[in-house]
């Protein structure tokens, strides 16, 4: 008999009744299953779950990470598709999706294995809850102050930011000074929490997480 450690039901979010059928037949006889249609449909009971698997299509994905976010956590989160490309498969698994598979599933699926992954990569689940956490707590900063700990990101001085920005020193230090005092934290934690958010040269803070509740 499999044991795992799973504590969850597997939620299943697919509109195709024939293809959520077939996933609950694959998976019932080891773990709980709840099948969705939507999204919408998971509700408050969104970290009850054990893992998610989700067929990707429309924003599925993307919105069940955006709650991630919003609740600060990261749940396993396995992506299907009868249509798909390699570059997607990379990005989805880049932002979090434990794996992606080609539907039909033919032998590509091994329950015991697959549920073995995610056991053994509790260390990478862990680093997606503290990316959420970190994004939930930066999206309090406004656009200004998220530019200023980009800048210390960076590594500038409070002169170089103040003349990257067009702003004076003086200004420079009082945003910062909002910054830390917002997050409740020094600057190394703060540039720390900036880092695991995914704040880099390549994905600004605007793109990438979203703060900036104004400008001031």
């Amino acid at each position: 008999m499999f044991e795992s450690k799973v504590s969850g039901p597997i939620i299943i979010i697919d509109r195709d009744d024939g293809r959520r059928t077939e996933l609950r037949n694959l998976f019932s006889d080891r773990f709980r299953v709840e099948p969705l249609e939507d999204i919408n449909e998971i509700g408050s009971s969104i970290s009850k779950a054990g893992a998610y698997i989700v067929y990707d299509e429309g924003s599925n994905f993307e919105k069940l990470l955006e709650l991630f976010h919003v609740n600060g956590f990261f749940l396993p989160v396995i992506l299907y598709s009868e249509n798909t490309s390699i570059d997607r498969a990379v990005r989805s698994t880049r932002d979090g999706a434990m794996a992606y598979f080609q539907y039909p599933f033919g032998k590509s699926i091994n329950l015991d294995d697959l549920m073995a992954e995610y056991e053994r990569d509790s260390l990478n689940i862990s680093f997606f809850q503290r990316r959420s956490q970190s994004r939930k707590v930066l999206k309090a900063l406004t656009s200004r102050e998220a530019d200023v700990l980009m800048s210390l990101c960076e590594g500038l001085t409070g002169s170089e930011v103040a003349e990257k920005l067009g702003l004076s020193p003086k200004t420079v230090d009082s945003h910062r000074t909002k910054m830390l005092k917002r997050l409740g934290v020094n600057s190394l934690v703060a540039v720390r929490m900036a880092a695991e958010a995914g704040w880099t040269l390549t994905s600004p803070p605007n793109a990438e997480a979203a703060p900036g509740q104004g400008s001031d």
